[in-house]
């Protein structure tokens, strides 16, 4: 698993590459928690390169979310493959996690 984020406008681009999964999702909470330190608070994440996330992963992005909203912040994700697009679908977590089909819907949903 792989994390990258770049700073754009105010706003933290990152990637997710590979799998989150109970082995390595703390690296990815200690990551966000790094970049709410440094004051970010809204967040546009790529998932196009996410193979697979397990249920400590969606814990993880559900924490994040209320985290963000906490602190008038915002979380969109979005290019999730179909078979993911469907977890959250199906476990009612896109109900409360922004997700948008592709980067420019993204910035339209994290800026409304």
């Amino acid at each position: 698993m792989k994390i990258s984020g770049v700073k754009e406008g105010g706003i933290l681009l990152f990637c997710v590459e590979g799998r989150v999964d109970q082995s390595n999702h703390i690296q990815v909470q200690k990551w966000m928690e790094e970049q709410l330190e440094k004051g970010e608070k809204w967040f546009l994440g790529d998932m196009s390169e996410l193979e697979y996330i397990s249920s400590a992963g969606l814990g993880f992005l559900l924490y994040a979310a209320k985290t963000l909203i906490g602190i008038d912040g915002g979380l969109v994700i979005y290019n999730l493959k179909k078979e993911i697009n469907q977890l959250f679908q199906l476990t009612g977590l896109s109900e409360v996690i922004n997700i948008a089909e592709n980067k420019e819907k993204a910035l339209k949903a994290l800026k409304s």
